[in-house]
């Protein structure tokens, strides 16, 4: 399977690679840009806080690769809390089953010394095989359970 995943991951990129092969003079072509962030252009041409920014001319590449760079990072940062919430359940979630482990075997020392008692009890003549003294303890642990 991973050699597949590795051919089908190398397939895309090839795809990309001639993507990029063929539109390369797009891509080479520089873009110079003027920013006004509130769209006034009283206020741009303000000397205080509102001023024009001018982004100097830089290839198409570049400005794909730096948006291509800001999505990774903001689907990291919103994908870095869900992972953290994740790890907590984990911990928490093991602590509980191995609390319940724990109960679990107290139980089953419980349910043997009881078994032991119970067969020290019975009379010697009389010869219960232990399949069938299980099956009255199970019959009733499930009346008390349905009792309440």
């Amino acid at each position: 399977m991973s050699k597949f995943k590795i051919g089908i991951w190398a397939v895309v990129f090839l795809f990309i690679l001639l993507f990029f092969l063929h539109n390369q003079s797009f891509f080479m072509t520089k873009n110079a840009f003027d920013v006004n962030i509130f769209g006034i252009e009283s206020l741009s041409e303000y000397s205080g806080f509102f001023k024009k920014a001018e982004i100097p001319a830089v290839p198409n590449v570049v400005i794909f690769l730096g948006f291509f760079v800001l999505g990774v990072a903001v689907s990291y940062f919103f994908n870095f809390f869900g992972w953290l919430r994740s790890k907590r359940a984990i911990r928490r979630l093991s602590s509980d089953n191995e609390h319940l482990n724990q109960k679990v075997e107290q139980l089953e020392t419980e349910l043997a010394g009881v078994r032991g008692q119970r067969m020290a009890q019975l009379p010697s003549s009389e010869e219960i095989p232990e399949a069938e003294l299980a099956a009255e303890e199970d019959h009733a642990a499930d009346a008390a359970m349905k009792k309440g």
